[in-house]
This record gives C-alpha cells, structure tokens and sequence, in this order.
C-alpha cells in the first residue's frame, strides 16, 4: 500500500475549529461492492450499533456512504486503529472487492464518531 500523503495546506472547511482537533491524524478512503440484501438502512443501523463502540474506543471517526451497490468510507484516526478496522472490513461478509482509494495524514475533518447515508437511485453499478 502507498504511503500516506500529509496535507500540504488547511482548507479552512466550515465548522472545523474548536470541536476538531488540529492534530494531524491518519485518513482512509476505501470503496467496496456491497452483498447487502434487504433493506439497506436497517443494515446501515446495524453498522452503526456494531461499530461505534469499538471505533470509539480505538479514536477512530467515520463516515459510511452506500450508494448504488457501493459501500465507501472515510475513517480518520490513528494509523494503527484504521489498519486494524480495515482489516475487520476486509473479512465482513457484507461486501468484497474492498479497494484502498486515498490515504493522507492531515487535519481531521469528521466532527462525529459516525455518520451515515445512503443514496437512493435508480441507476444500477453497471449503469456508472
């Protein structure tokens, strides 16, 4: 895997001053194939239920977005916790073909432990 690539300068991004900390933490962006079969918001509550325990515990931040088929996350936090819940992602059978598309240290930008969304559309992952 790439080395993460630091933030070269502060985006000043709304809503970011003193609820964050200005210490640099490590950030990740993966995108998988989601195998959720049923309705997606009561799986996205289980998610969240499972997650925000540990993810609190461990000083992580995410964000979770399914969309059209694809689950992608941001996780913010120490290194080692993120390699650690990648690690429990890759294994969960909720999803495959996970796929590490950014990673930086830099300025946090998650405000809460856990934050959520789903997408609704038409279009099927054949259709993008």
């Amino acid at each position: 895997m790439a080395e993460p690539v630091p933030d070269s300068a502060s985006t000043q991004w709304p809503d970011s001053g003193a609820e964050v900390s200005l210490q640099p933490v490590a950030r990740l962006v993966y995108a998988s194939i989601s195998q959720v079969d049923g309705p997606v918001l009561q799986e996205m509550r289980r998610i969240r239920d499972q997650a925000l325990p540990r993810n609190e515990a461990d000083g992580l931040k995410v964000a979770l977005l399914h969309i059209r088929g694809w689950f992608v996350e941001w996780i913010e936090g120490p290194e080692q916790a993120i390699e650690a819940l990648l690690s429990r992602v890759d294994r969960d059978h909720r999803h495959h073909s996970l796929r590490v598309l950014h990673r930086s240290v830099g300025q946090p930008r998650l405000l809460r432990p856990w934050i959520g969304a789903i997408v609704q559309s038409d279009e099927s992952m054949v259709d993008v």
